[in-house]
């Protein structure tokens, strides 16, 4: 029974030092990548935003973001052609978050802006658990448990 609670403890305490580890977002453009437009993004576009990638200079690369806050999804209609960016940012205005809002511009060009705060936000339309959900349910499980030894 010790061995249980210890495992659980250790558990959650990864599940913290995971999340704290920086906003993980999925960085991409569809021009560069058309696998970056759909709803199941593949894991190679997955970026711990403080770190960035340095994988050369072409459009895989990404500088980091140290403080970044937020993930966007863009979603371009540029007189029919759909371009989706994805990336790591700075929360702009407040309200705006884990929200999306659209604008119209010039020569029939819509753009879409989605913003959130979790990780991976800005990947599929559905958001996944967390990992703080996740360290939630083991400490209601190990603070349950009875303390036994």
């Amino acid at each position: 029974m010790a061995v249980q609670r210890f495992a659980i403890l250790i558990a959650l305490m990864a599940c913290f030092c995971y999340y704290a580890s920086g906003l993980r977002c999925y960085i991409c453009n569809s021009l560069n990548d058309k696998a970056c437009d759909g709803d199941s993004l593949d894991k190679k576009f997955l970026i711990n935003c403080s770190l960035g990638r340095n994988d050369g200079s072409g459009p895989s690369a990404f500088k980091p973001v140290p403080n970044a806050k937020v993930c966007w999804k863009q979603r371009q209609d540029v007189e029919g052609r759909i371009i989706v960016d994805r990336m790591c940012g700075q929360e702009l205005e407040s309200g705006n978050v884990n929200t999306c809002y659209d604008r119209v511009g010039t020569k029939k060009v819509k753009v879409r802006y989605c913003v959130c705060d979790k990780d991976e936000c800005n990947g599929s339309g559905s958001v996944g658990g967390s990992s703080i959900g996740v360290a939630l349910a083991l400490l209601a499980a190990f603070l349950a448990a009875p303390w036994g030894l």
